[in-house]
């Protein structure tokens, strides 16, 4: 189970750090929740298909982990 815990932990860690730096702008501020933007698009994943839900897993995962998707669909 810990393991699970660290591989879900490690993927919305990236997941921030990447909608961080997408969101950084020097002349303004921006406050957003990325646990509850991950939280929002799992649920939406669990729901779609084909190329939405590739897009959807790539965005949370990364693509850099194969198992975490499993691993998501059983939370």
């Amino acid at each position: 189970m810990a393991e699970k815990v660290e591989l879900i932990t490690e993927a919305q860690l990236g997941f921030a750090l990447k909608l961080l730096h997408s969101q950084h702008n020097a002349n303004s501020s921006t406050v957003f929740s990325p646990v509850s933007i991950a939280t929002a698009l799992a649920m939406m994943y669990l729901g779609a298909e084909g190329n939405t839900a590739l897009e959807i897993k790539n965005a949370l995962a990364g693509g850099s982990n194969p198992r975490f998707i499993p691993i998501l669909q059983l939370c």
